[in-house]
């Protein structure tokens, strides 16, 4: 499977979900053309990992948000959040593109102004 599963800002941030998630070569996301598909939809939220342990999650909002991995360079022309799941079935992890000016951005932890997010409870939005 590669590409963006579906276009969905992420809900409010709640208590931390802890799962597992085995994930085979087979299932892994083409990275690569996840981030060319969100370069074609600018600051459009899109679902591009479900039900992901939070183990597996954290890392990869790190990398989306940090350029870690090719297809997210550079670093900051990408945002990236993980949400748990309404099912209890681990975490989403939400991810778009905001090019240059997100690598101007001063918090990158700061998801204001985001559908469905909230700082006022004391969420940061990014893990």
């Amino acid at each position: 499977m590669s590409g963006v599963l579906r276009w969905e800002d992420p809900p409010p941030h709640r208590n931390r979900g802890r799962t597992t998630a085995n994930f085979t070569r087979d299932t892994a996301p083409k990275w690569p053309a996840v981030a060319a598909e969100l370069r074609e939809q600018p600051g459009r939220w899109g679902v591009i990992r479900e039900r992901v342990g939070i183990g597996s999650a954290g890392p990869l909002v790190r990398s989306v948000t940090g350029g870690l991995g090719t297809a997210w360079r550079p670093a900051g022309y990408y945002e990236a959040a993980s949400r748990k799941r309404d099912d209890g079935e681990g975490l989403d992890v939400y991810a778009r593109y905001v090019g240059e000016a997100g690598s101007e951005a001063t918090n990158p932890n700061d998801l204001s102004g985001v559908a469905g997010s909230s700082t006022e409870n004391g969420d940061a939005g990014v893990r």
